[in-house]
């Protein structure tokens, strides 16, 4: 009985981390995307709003919100992105530089 319990948690768990995982997937491919679509557009030329690219805009919006300790949730309703999106961008915005 304790086994079977214990087998019910941990398939609980995997199954928790498998949609987990899907998600996050689902966000990096889309971040390829828009990552590809600004590649191939013309490049940021300055930092005002009319130069940046549509596609962009929406990263850039939640960085900045980001910055303002806004959470990632919120992060991402406000700039129509997936909370992967915004999980990554908030990683790589505190990740250390070299």
């Amino acid at each position: 009985m304790l086994l079977s319990n214990r087998i019910g948690r941990i398939q609980s768990q995997l199954n928790s981390t498998a949609k987990d995982l899907t998600t996050l997937k689902s966000g990096a491919i889309g971040m390829g995307q828009r990552i590809m679509a600004m590649e191939s557009s013309s490049s940021v030329r300055g930092t005002d709003a009319d130069d940046i690219p549509a596609s962009v805009r929406p990263y850039s919006e939640a960085t900045h919100l980001l910055e303002m300790g806004v959470s990632r949730e919120e992060v991402a309703s406000r700039c129509g992105l997936s909370r992967a999106e915004s999980s990554l961008l908030d990683a790589l915005r505190k990740k250390p530089t070299a």
